[in-house]
């Protein structure tokens, strides 16, 4: 069946580089926190811009032109190459946060658990990191099918099998915190990555596991750099 209802693009992009956030960034390192940070979270490789989110955005002109709108979620930055279109809206951290005074932050985890609250946001929308780029003629079916069900992609990269380590990276702790909510809440548990691919996402869902879990989206959105609880 084909899908005919609008679908957004979100992207979450940031400029490394900006010696404005380089300074809100050690400002924060500097102040004390009540878990410590995974060793990876703050390293300059992270945060690094080559300008790929401009050639992302070619690759949905030209390949993904059925996109309703694109949203490029910022820390009070805007690409300088930027140009204005209808369907590009450049969203800040301070408009989605569901308590702003928890700003700056420099967590992917944490920004993304928030995306959902853009004003404005479709129903469905694909998660974009900025170096993801399509390559041929895509469609709306390839990641959401037409009874509300999403589709993903797992990577053939498995997770790893042992208990929580105080030196996994904040990829590796943050895959067993989800493979442990899983069983968890469904019983199941998950044996693989996701692949690093656009993200078929519901705006409605989103609502709907925050409502069910306050605590835990709260816990994450306070998550200053990337920590092994996230």
């Amino acid at each position: 069946l084909t899908v005919t209802e609008p679908i957004d693009v979100v992207y979450t992009w940031v400029d490394g580089a900006d010696p404005v956030w380089i300074a809100r960034k050690a400002a924060a390192l500097n102040q004390p926190v009540a878990a410590s940070y995974t060793t990876d979270a703050a390293i300059n490789a992270r945060f690094e811009s080559r300008d790929e989110l401009k050639y992302s955005l070619r690759s949905i002109e030209m390949f993904a032109n059925w996109v309703r709108r694109i949203w490029i979620v910022t820390d009070q930055q805007v690409p300088s190459w930027l140009q204005s279109d209808d369907r590009l809206r450049v969203v800040d951290h301070r408009q989605i946060f569901t308590d702003p005074s928890v700003l700056p932050v420099f967590n992917s985890h944490a920004i993304e658990s928030q995306l959902h609250h853009i004003p404005g946001l479709a129903e469905r929308y694909l998660y974009f990191n900025d170096d993801m780029l399509f390559g041929s003629p895509v469609a709306p079916e390839d990641f959401f099918h037409a009874n509300q069900v999403h589709k993903f992609f797992t990577s053939p990269a498995m997770l790893d099998v042992g208990d929580h380590d105080p030196q996994d990276l904040a990829v590796t702790a943050a895959g067993k915190n989800n493979r442990d909510l899983l069983q968890q809440e469904f019983g199941q548990t998950i044996t693989h990555k996701l692949r690093h691919t656009p993200q078929a996402q519901s705006r409605s869902l989103m609502e709907e596991f925050e409502a069910s879990h306050p605590a835990l989206f709260d816990e994450v959105m306070r998550s200053r750099f990337r920590q092994d609880t996230d």
